[in-house]
Protein backbone atom coordinates (compact mmCIF):
# COMPACT_ATOMS: atom_id res chain seq x y z
CA UNK A 1 0.00 0.00 0.00
CA UNK A 2 1.63 3.61 -0.49
CA UNK A 3 2.34 5.16 2.18
CA UNK A 4 1.08 8.73 3.40
CA UNK A 5 4.42 10.54 2.29
CA UNK A 6 3.88 8.48 -0.94
CA UNK A 7 0.64 10.20 -1.44
CA UNK A 8 1.45 13.86 -0.16
CA UNK A 9 4.13 13.65 -3.00
CA UNK A 10 1.70 12.55 -5.46
CA UNK A 11 -0.79 15.12 -4.32
CA UNK A 12 2.30 17.89 -4.60
CA UNK A 13 2.80 16.55 -7.95
CA UNK A 14 -0.30 16.52 -9.08
CA UNK A 15 -1.05 20.10 -8.07
CA UNK A 16 1.78 20.74 -10.09
CA UNK A 17 0.67 19.92 -13.01
CA UNK A 18 -2.64 21.62 -12.66
CA UNK A 19 -0.50 25.18 -12.21
CA UNK A 20 1.21 23.84 -15.70
CA UNK A 21 -2.12 23.67 -17.21
CA UNK A 22 -3.44 26.97 -15.65
CA UNK A 23 -0.28 29.00 -16.48
CA UNK A 24 -0.57 27.85 -19.89
CA UNK A 25 -4.16 28.55 -20.36
CA UNK A 26 -3.74 32.10 -19.32
CA UNK A 27 -0.42 33.01 -21.19
CA UNK A 28 -2.32 31.75 -24.24
CA UNK A 29 -5.66 33.20 -23.00
CA UNK A 30 -4.16 36.99 -22.71
CA UNK A 31 -1.84 36.77 -25.57
CA UNK A 32 -4.85 36.17 -28.05
CA UNK A 33 -7.34 38.81 -25.90
CA UNK A 34 -4.74 41.52 -25.69
CA UNK A 35 -3.54 40.89 -28.85
CA UNK A 36 -7.72 41.16 -30.81
CA UNK A 37 -7.89 43.97 -28.39
CA UNK A 38 -5.53 46.45 -29.11
CA UNK A 39 -5.52 45.55 -33.10
CA UNK A 40 -9.32 45.38 -34.01
CA UNK A 41 -10.65 47.40 -31.09
CA UNK A 42 -8.39 49.96 -30.04
CA UNK A 43 -6.00 50.60 -33.40
CA UNK A 44 -8.72 51.49 -35.34
CA UNK A 45 -9.75 54.34 -33.27
CA UNK A 46 -6.48 55.98 -34.63
CA UNK A 47 -6.19 57.94 -37.78
CA UNK A 48 -3.13 55.60 -38.84
CA UNK A 49 -4.12 52.60 -37.10
CA UNK A 50 -1.78 50.27 -39.33
CA UNK A 51 0.90 51.67 -37.24
CA UNK A 52 -0.56 50.01 -34.19
CA UNK A 53 -1.50 47.48 -35.43
CA UNK A 54 1.73 46.28 -37.22
CA UNK A 55 3.01 46.99 -33.81
CA UNK A 56 1.32 44.74 -31.79
CA UNK A 57 1.25 42.20 -34.73
CA UNK A 58 4.94 41.88 -34.31
CA UNK A 59 5.06 42.01 -30.80
CA UNK A 60 2.78 38.89 -30.52
CA UNK A 61 4.55 36.89 -33.13
CA UNK A 62 7.81 37.24 -31.40
CA UNK A 63 6.24 36.57 -28.11
CA UNK A 64 4.49 33.16 -29.69
CA UNK A 65 7.38 32.11 -31.64
CA UNK A 66 9.47 32.06 -28.76
CA UNK A 67 7.01 30.15 -26.89
CA UNK A 68 7.13 27.54 -29.52
CA UNK A 69 10.87 27.33 -29.99
CA UNK A 70 11.19 26.90 -26.20
CA UNK A 71 8.87 24.54 -25.93
CA UNK A 72 9.43 22.54 -28.94
CA UNK A 73 13.76 22.49 -28.30
CA UNK A 74 14.72 19.54 -26.75
CA UNK A 75 17.19 20.57 -24.18
CA UNK A 76 17.46 17.17 -22.26
CA UNK A 77 20.75 15.67 -21.10
CA UNK A 78 20.27 12.85 -23.83
CA UNK A 79 21.22 15.67 -26.24
CA UNK A 80 24.84 15.59 -24.99
CA UNK A 81 27.47 14.00 -26.66
CA UNK A 82 29.73 13.15 -24.13
CA UNK A 83 29.41 11.55 -20.68
CA UNK A 84 27.42 8.56 -19.22
CA UNK A 85 24.38 8.17 -17.24
CA UNK A 86 26.15 7.71 -13.95
CA UNK A 87 28.09 11.66 -14.50
CA UNK A 88 25.94 14.01 -15.47
CA UNK A 89 27.17 17.29 -16.74
CA UNK A 90 27.49 20.43 -14.46
CA UNK A 91 24.19 22.22 -14.18
CA UNK A 92 21.84 18.95 -14.97
CA UNK A 93 19.01 18.40 -13.02
CA UNK A 94 16.24 15.83 -12.95
CA UNK A 95 12.98 17.68 -13.24
CA UNK A 96 10.16 15.39 -11.85
CA UNK A 97 7.25 18.11 -13.97
CA UNK A 98 9.23 16.90 -17.12
CA UNK A 99 10.66 13.64 -16.15
CA UNK A 100 13.82 13.83 -17.62
CA UNK A 101 17.11 15.35 -17.07
CA UNK A 102 17.23 19.05 -18.22
CA UNK A 103 20.93 19.86 -18.94
CA UNK A 104 22.09 23.24 -17.76
CA UNK A 105 18.71 23.61 -16.08
CA UNK A 106 17.78 27.42 -15.18
CA UNK A 107 14.59 26.79 -14.13
CA UNK A 108 10.56 25.17 -14.13
CA UNK A 109 8.57 27.74 -16.27
CA UNK A 110 4.98 27.26 -15.28
CA UNK A 111 3.81 29.64 -18.46
CA UNK A 112 5.90 27.34 -20.59
CA UNK A 113 4.81 23.86 -19.77
CA UNK A 114 8.86 23.14 -19.81
CA UNK A 115 12.19 23.66 -18.31
CA UNK A 116 14.40 26.34 -19.35
CA UNK A 117 17.76 24.63 -19.86
CA UNK A 118 21.04 24.52 -22.31
CA UNK A 119 19.35 24.55 -25.93
CA UNK A 120 16.10 26.93 -24.93
CA UNK A 121 16.99 29.72 -22.62
CA UNK A 122 17.81 31.92 -25.50
CA UNK A 123 14.17 31.87 -26.94
CA UNK A 124 13.18 32.34 -22.66
CA UNK A 125 14.85 35.51 -22.61
CA UNK A 126 13.71 37.26 -25.52
CA UNK A 127 9.88 35.97 -24.59
CA UNK A 128 10.23 37.75 -21.51
CA UNK A 129 11.46 41.15 -23.53
CA UNK A 130 9.08 41.55 -25.78
CA UNK A 131 6.18 40.55 -22.98
CA UNK A 132 7.70 43.43 -21.18
CA UNK A 133 8.11 45.69 -24.35
CA UNK A 134 4.78 44.65 -25.57
CA UNK A 135 2.67 45.00 -22.61
CA UNK A 136 3.56 48.36 -21.82
CA UNK A 137 2.88 49.44 -25.52
CA UNK A 138 -0.56 47.76 -25.14
CA UNK A 139 -1.19 49.19 -21.76
CA UNK A 140 -0.41 52.47 -23.37
CA UNK A 141 -2.94 52.15 -26.04
CA UNK A 142 -5.90 50.16 -23.49
CA UNK A 143 -5.00 53.33 -20.99
CA UNK A 144 -5.42 55.70 -23.40
CA UNK A 145 -8.96 54.28 -25.15
CA UNK A 146 -10.54 53.90 -21.52
CA UNK A 147 -9.67 57.45 -21.18
CA UNK A 148 -11.28 58.45 -24.17
CA UNK A 149 -14.01 56.03 -24.49
CA UNK A 150 -15.15 55.91 -20.83
CA UNK A 151 -13.72 59.43 -19.23
CA UNK A 152 -10.89 57.22 -17.33
CA UNK A 153 -8.32 60.20 -15.73
CA UNK A 154 -4.88 58.93 -14.84
CA UNK A 155 -4.29 62.19 -13.51
CA UNK A 156 -1.82 60.93 -10.72
CA UNK A 157 0.40 57.51 -10.60
CA UNK A 158 -1.88 56.27 -7.36
CA UNK A 159 -4.66 56.05 -9.99
CA UNK A 160 -3.33 52.72 -10.98
CA UNK A 161 -3.48 51.58 -7.19
CA UNK A 162 -7.23 52.56 -6.74
CA UNK A 163 -8.59 52.14 -10.33
CA UNK A 164 -8.72 48.26 -10.26
CA UNK A 165 -10.57 48.02 -6.40
CA UNK A 166 -13.02 50.84 -7.92
CA UNK A 167 -13.95 48.97 -10.91
CA UNK A 168 -14.79 46.09 -9.22
CA UNK A 169 -16.77 48.46 -6.53
CA UNK A 170 -18.43 49.73 -9.59
CA UNK A 171 -19.13 46.43 -11.52
CA UNK A 172 -20.32 44.27 -9.01
CA UNK A 173 -21.90 46.68 -5.91
CA UNK A 174 -23.19 50.06 -7.36
CA UNK A 175 -23.49 48.03 -10.72
CA UNK A 176 -22.78 51.46 -12.71
CA UNK A 177 -19.73 50.65 -14.83
CA UNK A 178 -20.58 48.39 -18.10
CA UNK A 179 -19.25 44.65 -18.76
CA UNK A 180 -16.87 46.02 -21.64
CA UNK A 181 -15.34 48.84 -19.38
CA UNK A 182 -15.15 46.25 -16.44
CA UNK A 183 -13.29 43.83 -19.22
CA UNK A 184 -10.99 46.63 -20.27
CA UNK A 185 -9.83 47.18 -17.40
CA UNK A 186 -8.89 43.62 -15.80
CA UNK A 187 -7.10 42.85 -19.04
CA UNK A 188 -5.20 45.66 -18.94
CA UNK A 189 -3.91 45.59 -14.96
CA UNK A 190 -3.35 41.71 -16.32
CA UNK A 191 -1.42 42.97 -19.21
CA UNK A 192 0.60 45.56 -16.84
CA UNK A 193 1.45 42.32 -14.35
CA UNK A 194 2.14 40.29 -17.05
CA UNK A 195 4.89 43.22 -18.41
CA UNK A 196 6.77 43.88 -14.81
CA UNK A 197 6.81 39.74 -14.06
CA UNK A 198 8.85 39.41 -17.84
CA UNK A 199 10.54 42.69 -17.05
CA UNK A 200 11.84 40.99 -13.31
CA UNK A 201 12.58 38.06 -15.34
CA UNK A 202 14.12 39.35 -17.95
CA UNK A 203 16.44 41.52 -15.86
CA UNK A 204 17.60 38.05 -13.26
CA UNK A 205 18.16 36.20 -16.94
CA UNK A 206 20.74 38.67 -17.92
CA UNK A 207 21.97 38.90 -14.98
CA UNK A 208 22.63 35.17 -14.10
CA UNK A 209 23.90 34.55 -17.86
CA UNK A 210 26.61 37.15 -18.04
CA UNK A 211 27.70 35.71 -14.78
CA UNK A 212 27.64 32.30 -16.41
CA UNK A 213 25.45 30.79 -13.73
CA UNK A 214 21.81 29.22 -13.94
CA UNK A 215 19.05 30.29 -11.60
CA UNK A 216 19.72 27.07 -9.53
CA UNK A 217 23.16 27.78 -8.92
CA UNK A 218 22.75 31.66 -8.47
CA UNK A 219 20.70 30.65 -5.61
CA UNK A 220 22.96 28.17 -4.10
CA UNK A 221 25.45 30.74 -4.00
CA UNK A 222 27.65 29.03 -6.64
CA UNK A 223 30.90 30.97 -7.25
CA UNK A 224 30.84 32.82 -11.17
CA UNK A 225 31.94 30.55 -14.40
CA UNK A 226 35.26 32.55 -14.64
CA UNK A 227 34.65 33.28 -17.74
CA UNK A 228 33.98 36.50 -19.80
CA UNK A 229 30.60 38.45 -19.29
CA UNK A 230 30.44 38.12 -23.05
CA UNK A 231 31.66 34.63 -23.94
CA UNK A 232 28.84 33.45 -21.28
CA UNK A 233 26.21 35.43 -23.31
CA UNK A 234 27.10 33.94 -26.18
CA UNK A 235 27.16 30.46 -24.34
CA UNK A 236 23.16 31.20 -23.89
CA UNK A 237 22.59 33.52 -26.68
CA UNK A 238 24.00 31.49 -29.87
CA UNK A 239 26.83 33.22 -32.21
CA UNK A 240 23.55 34.97 -34.15
CA UNK A 241 22.65 36.39 -30.88
CA UNK A 242 21.41 39.67 -32.97
CA UNK A 243 18.87 38.34 -34.77
CA UNK A 244 17.49 35.92 -32.23
CA UNK A 245 16.08 39.47 -31.18
CA UNK A 246 14.21 39.91 -34.39
CA UNK A 247 13.56 36.84 -35.80
CA UNK A 248 11.79 33.86 -34.05
CA UNK A 249 14.24 31.14 -35.51
CA UNK A 250 15.95 28.16 -34.07
CA UNK A 251 19.50 29.92 -34.80
CA UNK A 252 22.10 27.30 -33.49
CA UNK A 253 23.83 28.35 -30.28
CA UNK A 254 27.83 28.10 -30.03
CA UNK A 255 27.93 24.55 -29.20
CA UNK A 256 29.30 22.66 -25.99
CA UNK A 257 32.23 23.90 -25.67
CA UNK A 258 31.19 25.66 -22.26
CA UNK A 259 29.65 22.34 -20.81
CA UNK A 260 32.15 20.02 -22.02
CA UNK A 261 35.02 21.97 -20.36
CA UNK A 262 33.00 21.79 -17.27
CA UNK A 263 32.62 18.24 -18.27
CA UNK A 264 35.95 17.44 -18.55
CA UNK A 265 37.44 18.54 -15.08
CA UNK A 266 34.81 17.24 -13.33
CA UNK A 267 35.77 13.59 -15.17
CA UNK A 268 38.89 14.45 -14.46
CA UNK A 269 38.84 15.27 -10.44
CA UNK A 270 36.54 12.11 -9.94
CA UNK A 271 39.15 9.67 -11.77
CA UNK A 272 42.26 11.52 -9.44
CA UNK A 273 39.74 10.70 -5.98
CA UNK A 274 39.63 6.95 -7.70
Amino acid sequence: MPTSSGNRRLTGTSFLHLLNWLGLLYFLVMLVTVTLICTLLIAPTYRQPFVHQAVMAFMSLQVFGNYLLATTTDTSHYRLAVGTSKILPPGAHYCKLCKKVILRRDHHCFFMYCCIGKYNQCYFIVYCLYIMIGGVYAVLLQGLYLNQQYNVMFSTPFTLLTLLPMTFYEFFVVEAMSPAQFLLTVVMYSTLGAALTCAGFFYWEITITVDGLTSHEAMRGEPEDGGSAWDNMIEVMGKYWYLQFVIPYPFKTSGMSNVNRKFGKMIKRKAKRT
